[in-house]
């Protein structure tokens, strides 16, 4: 994957116009991936949560921070030269998510329960 790096200014000698070049592909960023995993479970008694799900999610299994992407500090020179005040961006961490989704089944519970 390749970022620009902004845009280069020229003033043409002979006119004196002023054109403006774009400079693309200028930073190369190496390839990267991520890995996530899923577990759900559906269930599936008579409870009133019928249908409810419970799931969990981990993001970015392996804690990877690669690049993935720059923004150059100094703009306009080609070839891009790596700087200190370049701004990376950069994968977030691992993260845990946990959810519940209800199934909603309050009549077949009461009339298990013989209520109502």
């Amino acid at each position: 994957m390749w970022n620009d790096n902004g845009s280069l200014n020229y003033t043409n000698p002979v006119s004196g116009v002023k054109l403006t070049f774009p400079v693309d592909q200028a930073a190369l960023i190496d390839p990267f991936s991520v890995t996530n995993i899923f577990v759900n479970y559906t269930i599936k008694n008579n409870s009133f949560l019928r249908g409810g799900k419970l799931g969990l999610a981990v993001n970015n299994l392996f804690d990877s921070h690669s690049i993935v992407g720059i923004t150059p500090a100094v703009t306009g020179i080609a070839p891009y030269i790596p700087n200190g005040s370049d701004q990376l961006n950069l994968l977030p961490g691992r993260s845990v998510v946990a959810s519940l989704t209800v199934g909603w089944a309050p009549r077949r519970w009461f009339r298990k329960m013989n209520i109502g």
